[in-house]
């Protein structure tokens, strides 16, 4: 799962590293107590650094930088509460300091309290013109409120006043891709990745601009023809080889590890991405997506064995609502003829997700290939009695179940109508579901023709074909029933049909070639 990463970043004006010096406006002790606390601070005792700004504050209480101090203290560990108070005070006593609004203000941006938050940034900015601060903890703000107009307007002012800034062009970028400008986001990460050292503390950038890279593709997707696969492919090249850097410089990253793996797959790069999967299930062993994404990419080379195994080790780590792993699982045992163990697999699917209607249809193909009819018919009728899902795939397992019903009912010398007569009521219940369906049609022509209603079985077999023309079997049997009314020319007509739609057809050549023997020279 690709997630773009936010940028977070506090600004604030304070210079961590400056001393207090002593004046007459400022008691020596209290000097001493302020620069005990920065010490202390940069040493990370941020409970004994408030205390001696305190102790300061009090010997001068007159000296805003002091309350600013204890605000930025509480402020840089997020104890907005108790940041709030010291700071406001300092702005009490010092109305047109910028570094205090803009403490405050990220504070209150803290306390999602976002248009007091945007009041005391916009003061700041009033009162520092040219610093970029302000309009980029605007630019955060508006974005957190869903204003990404105001957010690419305030991110692109701090872009100009500071643009030597990465974070500058960051924030910008991630503005732009939020409101679907993804050209405009992928030349501000361009900018921001410029700007920064190849170092393992910078590899956000490349991560985000690959992730506009991939919104971009996704975009292009929906241009016509051939200009936009050369949009997707210029941008999967793009988005592929800034993860690559990204992961050589960083790589225990696992979101950036996954994502690389990910972008090969949308490459068709299947192989080059299946240890990059098995890296990122070592860096987040117990993550659902690389186990998926893994057996995907072994699906899509026809690995269907290292497939299943992995889409086994998804469903341990799957949501508790999704089965789709364990659903594919059985799906790759199917395609390695492992009825047994796919039937199980689907058994499972069956009861942990009762509406799914494809599990069921899968469960009865497994039962009916491993020979086992009558629990074939047992899971269809079970199936068909949930009563729920997509109309289509519903339509089908009623289809699958009348089949059923059919075949029991033909397998005897004279017709089984308690048999052929619930084929036909299942057939039905797949025509309300979905009208005009022609497996329904056709199986109804199939009904009728073995209860010997032969003109109600040519035109069931005639709907069908309306409603498909190009269904081979309708053909064939249309052809069937006219040869049972001794009309040999039209039997043999379908039977043609039926074999210029699907040469292959096994039925309509036998057919045809049994009539040609026996009709007379």
């Amino acid at each position: 799962m690709i997630r773009l990463n936010s940028p977070v970043r506090w600004v604030s004006g304070l210079i961590l590293a400056a001393a207090f010096a002593t004046s007459p406006a400022l008691a020596d002790t209290a000097a001493e107590h302020a620069n005990k606390g920065i010490t202390l601070y940069n040493e990370r005792r941020y409970e004994a650094a408030v205390q001696e700004f305190e102790a300061a504050r009090k010997l001068s209480p007159d000296d805003y930088r002091f309350s600013n101090w204890i605000g930025w203290i509480y402020l840089s560990q997020l104890k907005f509460n108790e940041a709030r108070s010291p700071l406001e005070r300092a702005i009490k006593l010092r109305p047109d300091s910028a570094e205090a609004h803009l403490n405050l203000g990220n504070v209150l941006d803290g306390l999602k309290l976002y248009p007091d938050a945007i009041r005391e940034f916009e003061i700041a900015g009033k009162l520092k013109p040219k610093s970029a601060d302000a309009p980029y903890n605007l630019g955060s703000v508006y974005m957190k409120i869903r204003r990404t107009d105001l957010a690419i307007s305030e991110y692109r002012k701090a872009a100009t006043l500071k643009p030597d800034d990465p974070y500058n062009w960051n924030g910008l970028g991630y503005a732009c891709q939020s409101a679907a400008r993804y050209s405009e986001a992928m030349s501000a990460y361009e900018k921001a990745i410029k700007l920064s050292p190849a170092t393992p503390d910078n590899t956000t950038f490349l991560y985000n601009y690959a992730v506009a890279a991939l919104a971009a593709a996704g975009k292009a997707r929906t241009l016509p023809g051939n200009v936009s696969q050369a949009r997707v492919d210029a941008c999967l090249v793009k988005a592929t080889a800034a993860l690559e850097q990204a992961a050589k410089l960083k790589p225990n990253d696992y979101s950036i590890r996954e994502t690389y793996a990910e972008t090969l797959v949308e490459s068709g790069k299947y192989a080059e991405a299946i240890p990059e999967f098995e890296k990122a299930a070592q860096i987040s062993p117990r993550q659902y997506d690389p186990y998926y994404n893994l057996a995907v990419a072994q699906e899509k080379l026809g690995k269907y064995g290292a497939a299943a195994e992995a889409y086994k080790q998804a469903t341990e780590f799957a949501p508790q609502d999704n089965h789709t792993a364990q659903y594919r699982q059985g799906e790759m045992l199917y395609r390695q003829q492992l009825y047994d163990e796919a039937a199980k697999v689907f058994t499972a699917v069956t009861r942990a997700d009762p509406n799914n209607l494809n599990a069921w249809l899968n469960l009865a193909s497994c039962l009916r290939l491993k020979g086992d009819v009558e629990a074939e018919t047992t899971v269809l009728e079970e199936a068909a009695n949930k009563r729920a899902g997509d109309p289509a795939k519903l339509s089908r397992l009623r289809c699958a179940l009348a089949y059923r019903y059919y075949t029991r009912g033909s397998d005897v010398a004279s017709p089984d109508l308690e048999s052929l007569n619930k084929a036909a009521e299942q057939y039905n219940e797949a025509l309300k579901l979905v009208p005009n369906l022609p497996d329904a049609l056709n199986g109804l022509g199939l009904v009728a023709l073995r209860t010997n209603k032969l003109d109600d079985a040519i035109r069931r077999f005639k709907q069908a074909i309306t409603a498909r023309p190009t269904f081979a079997d309708a053909y064939n049997n249309l052809g069937v029933v006219y040869r049972t009314k001794g009309d040999l020319n039209t039997a043999r007509l379908n039977y043609v049909r039926a074999l210029q739609i699907d040469p292959g057809h096994k039925l309509a050549k036998e057919n045809l070639t049994n009539l040609d023997r026996r009709r007379p020279q």
